[in-house]
């Protein structure tokens, strides 16, 4: 079932908590994450592996892939999930919303208001039981649910950001 696949990606680091995802999620059995993303630390690196290896979810680091490998891979999952303490832009996010997949994230990106889109979930880092709840309830969507979710959450990047403004923008910065 796809929709128990999911993806991490960004760095394995204290910004982006990842030992904090990997607890949240490490008791729900059914859960496939894979996390995609170089690391900082190798000692912070090192703490994630462990917690992960003991963990009743199966739980990959893959590293660092191109962005065409990760592209290709999209499909595979069902949900993007991130327990970030901090996001600018976060632009695995909205790749993520882009291609369909809607998303489990923290409240610490720019992106607050998916959830009354319904285009995923956006979650207080400080309630780990709304996180675990949250995540049950993902695995357990039936797939009109989920096709619905998935429509939204291109809808919702759609109506968030108009690409060919960011084009022209470009263009405009690079002939001066």
């Amino acid at each position: 079932d796809g929709n128990r696949r999911m993806l991490s990606v960004g760095r394995v680091s204290e910004v982006k908590n990842t030992l904090l995802l990997i607890d949240l999620i490490s008791q729900i059995p059914e859960i496939e994450l894979t996390m995609i993303g170089s690391y900082d630390s190798e000692e912070y690196f090192n703490l994630c592996a462990a917690k992960a290896k003991k963990s009743v979810a199966k739980i990959e680091f893959v590293g660092s892939i191109s962005p065409a490998e990760l592209k290709g891979m999209r499909d595979s999952f069902g949900y993007m999930i991130t327990a970030t303490s901090g996001e600018n832009f976060g632009h695995a996010i909205i790749e993520s919303l882009s291609h369909g997949t809607p998303v489990i994230i923290s409240d610490q990106t720019p992106w607050n208001d998916l959830e009354n889109f319904g285009a995923g979930w956006v979650i207080p880092l400080d309630q780990p039981e709304r996180w675990k709840e949250v995540v049950s309830l993902a695995l357990d969507l039936d797939d009109i649910v989920y096709q619905r979710m998935s429509e939204r959450a291109i809808a919702y990047v759609k109506s968030k950001i108009d690409v060919n403004e960011i084009r022209n923008q470009y263009l405009k910065l690079f002939s001066e």
